[in-house]
Parts: structure tokens; C-alpha cells; sequence
């Protein structure tokens, strides 16, 4: 439960935070009357990214085989690449909210309401489409819950809405550096996985042998052991390519995460 949780949340968090922005701007400008415009946006994105989630679905069950292995990996590969990338990004441009007003201004100063409607759209179908590849690739390592997943998207619109009423006072630094952190973890994991699907495919024949075993300590079927087969990619007896793969991932995605974030804005943000 605790991966679907974990992305759900964040990801619908980050599109919650981007329409809260827009409709707060919009009121504290006197234009509130577009706030309708915002919702229309949002119940359009909503549905899109419902209909991408059944045509994955649709097209992902119809596989078998070495197919399925290899689609497998390859939406574990996209899905780790796709985080790692993203949460770089959002560290580099963690100023978002003059950005989004000023793109607000530009739409409206031109009277395109479509404008508007275009950008809670994007917001929302973009995160939706995020977190249909995502809990994918969460699913595929049997992590997937639904239960985590409403209770990830129910808790997010509540963050939102809190942010709301507290006209954006609230400090959410420290919660997505931590987050950052998990899902780095996490993607970690998926990259591990993709290689173990390829391999196990026959696409990847190299450093297949067993690195070590404590199915025995530490079983995947256990809970403790499925808590982290879900949440970091654990493997009771991986392959070397795995373990090397796992070490490598962290170490080079965390090099790049530590010199956009130097330790220095690290400690003054555990401070605040």
C-alpha cells in the first residue's frame, strides 16, 4: 500500500498545489469569476488521464510471455528515469508559483479563456498520466493497493485545500525534500527491477548470478519483506547486474540531487 500511497499523494499533491495557486491568484486579483473556467480544466484533465489509465490497462493485459517481460521492464525503466528526472526539475525551478501567475496574466490579459482552461488541464492530465505510468510499474512489482491510492489522492486534495484556506502560508519545503527522498529510493528500486525483467527475458545475459539469498532472513512474502519489495525494489536473491544497477542508480541520481541541492540548503531547510 505504502508505494501506491506514496505516489498517489505526491503526484496529486503537485497538481492540487498548481490549481490552489491559480485559483488564490485569481480571487486576490479581483477575477474570481474565472474560477469556474479553472474547474472546467481540472474535471477535463480528470477524465483524460481515466481514459489514458483504461487504454494502458487495456493494452498491457493483452500480453504474455517474454512480451509481458520485456514491457514490463521497459514501463519500470520509463518510470524511474521519469522520476529521477522529475524530481531534479522540480529542485532546480522550486519557485513554480510566479511562473504559473504570470502564465494566468498572459492568458487572461489576451481574453482567452481557453487559455485558462489549458493550463489547470495540463496540470492535472500531467500528473494523471505520471501517475498512470507509475503505479504501472508499482503494480507490476505487486505493490499496487486502491485503497492506497484514494487515501493518497483524498489526503493531497486536503493538503490543498489547507494550503488554500492559509493563503499559501504553509511550509511544504521539508515534506517534498523527504518525499524527493522516498521516491528516489523507490525509482531505485523500479530500475532494478526493469533489469531483472530483461534478464529474466532473455534480453540481458550478462552478471545473471546470484548475488546472495536470505529468502531465508528476510522473506518477499512476508510482510516486513513485501513492504520492501514494494517500496525499494527489494530482492531476496538478485542478480549481480541488480546489485549493481540498485548502487549505481543511487549513486549517480543522488550526486546530481546533492549538487542541486547542496548539503548547505539542506541543513537551513531541516532548520525552518
Amino acid at each position: 500500500m505504502l508505494p501506491t500511497l506514496l505516489v498517489t499523494f505526491r503526484e496529486s499533491l503537485e497538481a492540487s498545489l498548481v490549481v490552489v495557486i491559480i485559483l488564490s491568484y485569481l480571487i486576490k486579483t479581483g477575477r474570481g469569476r474565472y474560477s469556474k473556467v479553472v474547474f472546467q480544466g481540472v474535471t477535463y484533465g480528470i477524465a483524460a488521464s481515466l481514459a489514458v489509465a483504461l487504454l494502458f490497462s487495456r493494452f498491457a493485459g493483452g500480453l504474455e510471455g517474454v512480451t509481458e517481460a520485456i514491457f514490463e521492464g521497459s514501463t519500470m525503466l520509463v518510470a524511474s528515469l521519469l522520476i529521477s528526472s522529475l524530481l531534479i526539475w522540480a529542485m532546480k525551478h522550486s519557485n513554480t508559483s510566479h511562473r504559473i501567475k504570470k502564465d494566468v496574466d498572459v492568458a487572461l490579459d489576451k481574453r482567452q479563456e481557453i487559455g485558462l482552461l489549458l493550463l489547470a488541464f495540463v496540470a492535472v492530465f500531467r500528473e494523471g498520466v505520471e501517475t498512470v505510468l507509475f503505479l504501472a510499474a508499482v503494480s507490476f512489482s505487486g505493490g499496487l493497493s486502491l485503497f492506497g491510492g484514494l487515501l493518497g489522492m483524498t489526503s493531497a486534495v486536503a493538503v490543498g485545500y489547507l494550503f488554500f484556506v492559509t493563503s499559501g502560508k504553509l511550509n511544504l519545503k521539508i515534506f517534498f525534500f523527504v518525499t524527493g527522498i522516498m521516491l528516489l529510493l523507490f525509482s531505485a528500486g523500479l530500475f532494478a527491477s526493469f533489469v531483472h525483467e530483461f534478464q529474466e527475458a532473455g534480453v540481458i545475459s550478462v552478471l545473471v548470478q546470484e548475488a546472495w539469498n536470505t529468502e531465508h532472513i528476510l522473506s518477499e512474502r512476508g510482510f516486513a519483506g513485501s513492504i520492501m519489495k514494494s517500496l525499494l525494489g527489494y530482492n531476496a536473491n538478485p542478480s549481480v547486474l541488480e546489485v549493481v544497477a540498485y548502487l549505481s542508480y543511487i549513486a549517480f541520481v543522488g550526486f546530481v540531487y546533492y549538487k542541486v541541492n547542496p548539503a548547505k540548503n539542506i541543513a537551513a531547510l531541516v532548520k525552518r
